[in-house]
Order: C-alpha cells, then sequence, then structure tokens
C-alpha cells in the first residue's frame, strides 16, 4: 500500500471494506487483529502481511453457534461445554465440515464484532496484528508499520480490549484438550 492508510470508526464503512475483500485493522474482542472475509486470496494476503507460514492458519469468527455449523463438524456431546464458553474468548478447534482438515472458530461477545459480523453476514478470518513471531499489540500504537502500511482500512472506533489472546481448546479429541 504505502502511505497512509484510510482510517474509520464506523462499523458501516469497515463491513462494507470486508465485503470488498478489504484487509482490515481492527479490535477484535481479545486483541487487535487483521480481519478479512475468509477468501483463499484474502488469507494468502494475509499470511504476506504477517510473514506467517502457511501451515499456521486463522482463526475464524462467526456470530452464532448455527454459522459455526455450516462450518465444521460439532459433535451433540461439546454443546454443553461450548455454552459455557460462547459467546466469548475461546476458539475451538473443530473437524472441518468440507474438507480433511480443522478449522478454529470463536464467537466473540464483544458488541462492537457481533455487530460487524451481523454486517457482513460471512465468517470472518481473524489473526493478530503482528508479524510472526513477534508479542501481540495491545495498542494500535503497537502495531508495526509493516502492519498498518499493508492494510486497507483501520478501525479507529474506541473499545475496551481483552489484552490477551483468546483461550484455545482442541474439540477433535476426547476429551476436549486445552492447548493455551
Amino acid at each position: 500500500m504505502g502511505g497512509l492508510t484510510p482510517t474509520t470508526q464506523s462499523l458501516q464503512e469497515t463491513a462494507e471494506a470486508l465485503k470488498k475483500n478489504q484487509i482490515v485493522l481492527f479490535p477484535c474482542d481479545t486483541i487487535w487483529g487483521l480481519i478479512a472475509v475468509g477468501t483463499p486470496q484474502n488469507s494468502q494476503r494475509l499470511f504476506e502481511i504477517k510473514n506467517r507460514p502457511t501451515t499456521q492458519p486463522f482463526i475464524t469468527l462467526v456470530k452464532d453457534r448455527a454459522m459455526a455449523g455450516t462450518l465444521a463438524t460439532i459433535q451433540p456431546h461439546h454443546h454443553q461445554f461450548l455454552s459455557q464458553k460462547w459467546p466469548g474468548p475461546t476458539t475451538f478447534v473443530f473437524k472441518n465440515k468440507d474438507a480433511d482438515s480443522t478449522i478454529a472458530i470463536r464467537v466473540p461477545s464483544a458488541p462492537w464484532l457481533q455487530d460487524l459480523l451481523a454486517l457482513v453476514n460471512a465468517p470472518i478470518i481473524s489473526t493478530s496484528a503482528n508479524l510472526s513471531g513477534q508479542p501481540s499489540p495491545q495498542t494500535l500504537a503497537d502495531i508495526p508499520s509493516d502492519i498498518t502500511d499493508n492494510v486497507d482500512l483501520i478501525y479507529t472506533g474506541h473499545v475496551q480490549l481483552l489484552g490477551r489472546a483468546s483461550q484455545l481448546w482442541d474439540m477433535t479429541q476426547t476429551p476436549p484438550k486445552r492447548l493455551r
């Protein structure tokens, strides 16, 4: 990109940017993140921006358990545990419904993120707004220019972040295993 990246405080503008397959720097419920609609092209661009190995997939944010069920195989015995953690800062790894792989999914509780997911009405891929292997940024000022110069839009609306990455549980094992 280069130059000054446009900013907005509007969730509607952010949703429109995402619908146009743009990459947005956004305060997720846990930490600052890079978000995009989950297309192969957007995934590739996120890998490049972060200098991240393609063997480390992204988290998928969805608005509710029904949307999660369109992407992942969620077993009936998982529902009680999910009800204790969702919506909230917990990511679950499930078997991908359409591929021989896994998918990490979170249903966030933050109102601004729920509003954005409702406006986009599609799953959003998310990753921390740092270069691969570097600490996760706690504030917008912590995000390196290598990131900010390569996104299409920066959301600057005021929100309160949790300040740490989400819990991560592997639901492909019995019993589920906490990964972080």
